[in-house]
């Protein structure tokens, strides 16, 4: 709810600015940064040949992004993102001798897609548009069943998914050549995942967000 109440809010103060002055044809920028994603994970079933999808909370992880953008017409850019995805956990039992339980997920994504852009300001720029993304990834229980090793531990299918996503954003100039960028985001997308003929299928919809460092060069009328 909350991440609908900043998407609403966004778009409002888009609508609400004065109509900008055109981009640099030809600029492109590279941006590093980390952010929030979530992932979709079966969970595992030894033995049982089955599949069960992990409709609990939403099993959100670190995303550490590099995204090269460029302009190919004023106020138009082409953005491509890579990204990989990590999240990990630990239980420490208190019973003497009993093992401690790890969790680990671990998942990438690429991204492609097209913004409108709008500079504010010499120093603001704001972007806004649509993507297409895949995505993969899969978790990992170490000593989750208490029985021994390597048994206990077990490796989840890998989920496959496919998603049409939205995003708004800005560039906070620093310099002339380096800026601060964050967005936010939401995608819809399609999930698969099989294993030894068992097969998964359902339709995640998540928001995610983004900051980091971007680097600006090229450009020209």
């Amino acid at each position: 709810m909350r991440a609908a109440t900043m998407m609403l809010v966004a778009l409002a103060a888009l609508a609400a600015l004065p109509t900008p002055s055109a981009a640099e044809k030809g600029t492109s920028r590279l941006a590093v940064g980390i952010g929030q994603g979530v992932g979709d994970f079966v969970n595992p079933r030894p033995g049982t040949g089955a599949l069960t999808v992990d409709t609990g909370d939403d099993p959100s992880q670190t995303e550490a992004f590099a995204e090269f953008s460029f302009e190919f017409a004023p106020d138009w850019a082409l953005a491509l993102r890579g990204a990989y995805g990590f999240f990990s956990a630990s239980q420490e039992p208190d019973a003497a001798g009993s093992p401690t339980l790890d969790y680990t997920s671990s998942s990438f994504g690429v991204r492609a897609g097209v913004d409108r852009l709008g500079r504010v300001s010499d120093r603001l720029t704001v972007f806004l548009g649509p993507g297409l993304e895949y995505w993969s990834g899969r978790t990992e229980f170490k000593n989750i069943y208490g029985t021994t090793p390597p048994d206990d531990d077990v490796k989840s299918a890998t989920t496959s998914r496919i998603s049409i996503s939205g995003r708004v954003g800005g560039i906070l100039a620093l310099s002339s050549a380096v800026g601060v960028v964050g967005q936010v985001g939401h995608q819809l997308g399609y999930a698969t995942a099989e294993e030894n003929g068992a097969k998964a299928t359902w339709w995640p919809s998540h928001f995610n967000a983004a900051l980091g460092l971007v680097f600006e060069f090229g450009g020209g009328q």
